[in-house]
């Protein structure tokens, strides 16, 4: 095949396996991270932590909605009619099911599988559950289809029963801490096909309650920060050598010159063979050829001066002209039709509405910039000299001499 200067490089695959997952999840939970997780990662992860254990465990759920149980499609007892068996709640607090039949005789036969097929059980669920396996914990005798507490006219001349309460055996897991605490939790009652993926709420509350964050720190300050970072950022690793963080943006930044290079642009559009002017360079972060934070906090100080606080000096003067609604119009786009545009008069409760939804956007863009200036002033303000990755101890220390020499009352 001849060669193509057009054509892209394919980038292969990279192939993660079960530690290298491991160390990424242990990397969420150093940053407090919560979201999906995979089992079978964390099972991997928790090799790693003393005391820390995950482990398969059948457990009962209770049945809260028929559709979205499986089991229930198993469960054909050739009945005429199906009640919804969770929304009947009656004076015991009992919810209850029904299954209609056209004669007494099929409600009976109806009636006997089901208690062949479930098992009843106690108020609490059962002890030893199965996988698959339905319980109940009361079941009513067969009765004209009258007698049901919503009865329906097509149903006058049938038979019914009813079962409540019911319960699924399903495959969990227990999470145990090393203070001999657990937290069981299992699987969604749903007709997907069993998966390793959860979103339990009340893992997280669990682990971070019982001291994994603290764990995990711990045990990542003791690993190699480059196989930490080899795992974390596997497509696009390179080697902490040379590296600093960028002043503005605090990530880890590629040094040329011993300063920042140039990082945080993007490219929009496409380009196209034969087309110029259809690609756009976004520029690049602001920490861009600064030194970078280990030696220098003097990038973080121009960013917070020249544009922090400027752009919300900026943001609040337009907000006290705003609020004095000088504008006898605005131009807004209209409600109905997409891409029209209509123009609003002063006066008018759309005018009121599309000036309320200004002010409240530029209030919340000054909030936010007034958080970032908070929080770049303190880090400003807790700056001192750090080594850097790949850089001798005394080069490190020379830089930072410079930049500190410079901050002397009287020098340049």
């Amino acid at each position: 095949m001849p060669y193509n200067p057009f054509k892209r490089p394919t980038r292969a695959p990279v192939i993660q396996d079960q530690n290298t997952l491991a160390i990424q999840f242990l990397h969420k939970v150093s940053k407090g991270i919560k979201g999906s997780f995979n089992v079978l990662v964390v099972q991997e992860a928790f090799k790693h932590l003393a005391g820390w254990q995950l482990e398969s465990v059948v457990t009962a759920d209770l049945i809260k909605e028929h559709d979205y149980t499986p089991i229930w499609k198993t469960l054909d007892f050739n009945a005429v009619d199906r009640f919804n068996p969770f929304n009947t709640t009656t004076k015991d607090m009992f919810s209850y099911g029904y299954w209609v039949y056209p004669t007494k005789e099929q409600a009976e036969k109806g009636r006997d599988w089901f208690q062949s097929t479930c098992d009843i059980t106690g108020k609490d669920g059962p002890a030893n559950p199965v996988v698959g396996r339905v319980y109940y914990t009361k079941i009513l005798p067969v009765a004209p289809a009258e007698q049901l507490p919503f009865p329906r006219v097509q149903h006058k001349g049938m038979y019914q029963f009813g079962a409540a309460r019911f319960w699924l055996g399903v495959e969990g897991w227990l999470v145990t801490a090393p203070n001999g605490k657990s937290y069981a939790f299992n699987q969604p009652l749903t007709l997907r096909k069993p998966s390793h993926e959860f979103t339990t709420a009340g893992f997280w509350a669990f682990v971070y309650g019982n001291g994994l964050g603290e764990d995990v720190k711990a045990f990542l300050k003791a690993m190699d920060a480059e196989e930490i970072e080899k795992a974390v950022h596997p497509s696009t690793f390179r080697t902490l050598a040379n590296i600093g963080t960028c002043p503005v943006c605090f990530a880890n930044i590629k040094l040329i010159n011993s300063r920042i290079s140039r990082h945080g642009w993007e490219v929009q559009g496409k380009r196209r063979r034969g087309e110029y002017w259809n690609t756009m360079h976004s520029g690049p972060c602001y920490g861009y050829q600064y030194e970078p934070f280990e030696i220098s906090p003097k990038g973080s100080e121009d960013y917070l001066a020249k544009v922090l606080e400027p752009s919300r000096d900026r943001h609040q003067r337009d907000l006290q002209v705003l609020q004095r609604k000088p504008a006898e119009s605005y131009t807004v786009q209209h409600p109905v039709f997409m891409g029209k545009e209509i123009t609003v008069l002063k006066g008018t409760p759309e005018y009121e509405k599309h000036w309320k939804m200004l002010v409240v956007q530029l209030e919340q863009i000054i909030e936010w910039l007034e958080a970032d200036i908070r929080e770049m002033r303190a880090k400003v303000a807790s700056w001192k000299p750090q080594p850097l990755p790949g850089m001798k101890k005394t080069t490190a220390e020379r830089l930072a001499h410079q930049y500190l020499s410079r901050k002397l009352p009287g020098s340049f």
